[in-house]
């Protein structure tokens, strides 16, 4: 299922239904979905999605299908997004800088204005964080009954954490939008790589 997004920095391969690795990542099952493992040098964190059945989707290798639905996990380097990555910004300003450079990205690439709805929230620890959704744009060749993308970001050190759904007609768009809410309020971050087998161990 192709879906309206730009493929930016953390790729996953799935090695069977328990566990995906990649060389930076592993995904392992849990009792109410999956966790995804980040041990890309300087990014190592943990966020669980919830439910009953995750596939890899065949047409896009960092795309996951949960419960049949895209979803994507995507840790953003500064340097991707920021014309100075020097530049000062709190972080309202890093997530304005992203959300915006990715509507360009996706406009230009679908030669198509995308206006995306956005909505400010506050995660369970306080932090901030940005949620905005859009319809696909008239020339985009993906799935037909794919209508809309729902992202949601915050700050994570010197990455932004990306994650993204694509949904169908006739869904409330407060559903995924809780989904992903729900996804980055699990969100666990460390100083130093996460063990993969502890890991495994806890969610058995």
């Amino acid at each position: 299922m192709k879906k309206f997004c730009l493929l930016v920095t953390f790729a996953l391969a799935f090695a069977g239904s328990a566990a995906a690795q990649s060389d930076q990542g592993t995904v392992v099952k849990t009792a109410n979905g999956f966790l995804v493992v980040s041990n890309e040098p300087g990014n190592y964190y943990t966020v669980e999605l919830k439910g009953k059945t995750v596939t890899q989707d065949p047409d896009c290798p960092v795309c996951l299908m949960v419960d049949n639905k895209p979803v994507e996990v995507l840790a953003v380097s500064k340097r991707h997004f920021l014309k100075d990555p020097t530049e000062a910004l709190d972080d309202m300003g890093l997530l304005i800088a992203y959300r915006n450079w990715e509507t360009e990205s996706l406009s230009n690439l679908y030669d198509s204005r995308l206006d995306p709805l956005t909505v400010w929230l506050k995660l369970a620890d306080g932090s901030r964080a940005v949620v905005w959704s859009y319809d696909k744009p008239p020339r985009f060749d993906g799935d037909k009954d794919i209508v809309t993308r729902v992202a949601l970001a915050t700050v994570k050190g010197n990455h932004l954490l990306l994650m993204d759904i694509s949904v169908g007609k006739n869904t409330d768009v407060k559903e995924p939008q809780q989904f992903l809410l729900d996804a980055m309020n699990s969100l666990r971050t460390s100083d130093k790589p996460i063990s993969i087998e502890k890991v495994r161990y806890l969610t058995r």
